[in-house]
Parts: C-alpha cells; structure tokens; sequence
C-alpha cells in the first residue's frame, strides 16, 4: 500500500457518507454559520450613543484594525 492510498479516504469513509451523511461538511457549515452569527452580534460599529443630558450624539466607530483584530481572533 503506498503512502497516496493511505491518504485518500478508505472504502468504508465513502459508504458511511452515503449511510449517515457527511457529518464533518455539515459541522463545518454550521461552525461557519455560528461564527458568521458571533461575529454580527459582536460588531458593534453601527451603534450610537447619545449623552446624558444633550443632544450631541456620537457613535462608536472602530478601526479597520480592530475590527480585523476581532475577526482573526474569533476564528
């Protein structure tokens, strides 16, 4: 057996799929999905906050790099 076989899926991988489905595709979908989810919730970029007492009102922007920061630390 060379080591090209080794490394492709055996016989009973395939059969499974079909039997049970393909649970890694679909655990990596919804892995995707929650973080996609995560990173919505968590982007507050669009939000405003008006202060106490006058109607000056500011928002809460972040940088590029924060929000890059963010995203590479929720992978």
């Amino acid at each position: 057996m060379s080591t090209a076989e080794i490394s492709e899926h055996p016989p009973i991988y395939e059969h499974l799929i079909r039997e049970r489905g393909d649970v890694l595709t679909e655990t990596r979908e919804v892995a995707e999905q929650t973080q996609r989810q995560a990173r919505q919730a968590l982007d507050w970029s669009g939000v405003r906050i008006g202060r106490t007492g006058g109607d000056d009102v500011h928002s809460t922007e972040r940088s590029e790099a924060e929000m890059n920061l963010q995203a590479r630390t929720m992978r």
